[in-house]
């Protein structure tokens, strides 16, 4: 019986990464501009290292993202921000795709999930938080894959679950 729950547990838990992976890829999508790509390469020629692109909201007139490009590619600092002005999301790119530690942040500005990235690939320990600010769950990827301990916490800070991943596949399943 308890395998069975969690089992459910970290199926439920796979749904919530199925989301986070969609809305990562819209930031990646909206990050990505073609006119941004183009005035990188103009600067570049014009002997620029980088070139900041600054995206605004039209019925606010702030910011809603801020990437540097080198050559035609995201290649540095990015910030995202919501209509409010809080930061949504932030981090590197390093040659088109995300790279080191990212942190993504709820509308009221809290702390939401930290994932450190290789080669646009979850690659080595993601924090989720709850919205008091304490860690929810902690998973290990290698590459894009779950591999290793996957700890998910109670708001009390107690561990819930824990479980070991080889490939993707939770053991002893």
């Amino acid at each position: 019986m308890l395998k069975k729950i969690l089992f459910l547990v970290m199926l439920l838990s796979m749904h919530t990464l199925f989301a986070d992976l969609a809305f990562e890829q819209e930031l990646d999508n909206v990050s990505f501009n073609e006119a941004a790509k183009e005035a990188s390469i103009s600067a570049s020629k014009q002997g620029k290292k980088s070139f900041k692109f600054t995206g605004t909201y039209i019925e606010t007139g702030r910011s809603f993202l801020e990437v540097e490009y080198k050559n035609g590619k995201r290649d540095g600092a990015a910030v995202f921000y919501y209509k409010n002005g809080n930061t949504m999301a932030k981090g590197n790119y390093k040659d088109d795709k995300k790279d080191k530690v990212w942190e993504f942040y709820t509308e009221d500005g809290k702390l939401e999930r930290k994932v450190t990235y290789r080669n646009g690939l979850y690659d080595g320990m993601t924090t989720e938080f709850f919205k008091s600010g304490k860690i929810n769950r902690t998973t290990n990827y290698v590459q894009g894959i779950k591999n290793g301990k996957e700890k998910e916490y109670y708001v009390s800070g107690k561990v819930q679950n824990e479980g070991n991943y080889i490939n993707n596949q939770l053991e002893g399943r």
